[in-house]
């Protein structure tokens, strides 16, 4: 038997599958780190470490998403389980939030890291140059605006999660299972 790797009309291939449980780990890191982040004090020994590590999974994670992103624009995209529109809307428009959501929370941790026109660095290495020095102001308004993205995007993700749940249970479909393992 073959290794489903693409996606088919039925289900997710591998790489679909790959992708988005990869994703979700490290979406998963960086919000709790972030909302564990906030509580530390400055001098924590955990502070220093636990910001460079949620910079990196960032970073890393902001590749990916845009290799995901690609990937979902070439692949094809299996049929929804759902004769309703209102709900195949919906998913779409989930869906559709997630990424944004996430896309917008890259852009404000590159500010945060880059407010003073410097480099964003990684444990002491150069990744990207900052492009404009803020105003104090403005590094505070995106700061917060980071931190509710992040609620919010939360917020989806629960949302997601249970819409897989209630399809798996309620409607018994196979939607969650196809996230998990190729279908035939």
């Amino acid at each position: 038997m073959a290794i489903q790797w693409v996606n088919s009309l039925n289900t997710y291939g591998w790489i679909s599958i790959a992708l988005h449980w990869v994703s979700a780990f490290m979406v998963f890191f960086l919000l709790i780190s972030g909302v564990y982040m906030v509580t530390l004090s400055y001098y924590d020994p955990l502070a220093a470490p636990l910001s460079e590590w949620h910079v990196l999974i960032g970073i890393l994670l902001a590749g990916l998403s845009i290799l995901r992103v690609l990937w979902s624009l070439l692949s094809i995209k299996p049929v929804m389980n759902s004769n309703n529109l209102w709900l195949v809307r919906l998913a779409f428009l989930v869906h559709g939030m997630l990424y944004l959501l996430l896309f917008a929370m890259f852009l404000t941790g590159y500010f945060i890291l880059t407010a003073d026109g410097g480099w964003l660095s990684v444990f002491g290495q150069k990744v990207m140059p900052g492009v404009a020095t803020l105003a104090p102001t403005a590094t505070v308004w995106i700061g917060e605006s980071h931190r509710w993205l992040a609620y919010g995007f939360g917020a989806l993700i629960v949302l997601h999660g249970l819409a897989a749940l209630k399809h798996h249970f309620v409607e018994r479909d196979n939607t969650l299972r196809r996230i998990l393992y190729p279908q035939r």
